[in-house]
């Protein structure tokens, strides 16, 4: 994805990783950012990482996909008509 866009360092870009527990939004949140994955728990609540790759800043967050969260998944989520 990042390859695809082009961009200058003060560029910013927010992404929301939203899907069900043990979908692997954390595993690529921390290969995003370069991190050790062999020891990866549940997350409780909510991950944020800014990370620079390909020229641009990414302010990525990785939402918890446990039931009790996914309560927040609607806060993030949009119709394409609007």
């Amino acid at each position: 994805m990042c390859r695809r866009l082009k961009g200058s360092p003060e560029q910013e870009l927010r992404i929301v990783l939203l899907g069900l527990d043990n979908a692997g939004k954390t595993t690529l949140l921390k290969r995003l950012a370069s991190e050790e994955v062999s020891t990866i728990t549940p997350t409780q609540g909510f991950n944020i990482k800014s990370v620079q790759s390909h020229g641009l800043k990414l302010n990525v967050w990785d939402i918890g996909g446990q039931p009790k969260q996914r309560i927040m998944s609607s806060k993030f989520s949009c119709k394409p008509w609007e």
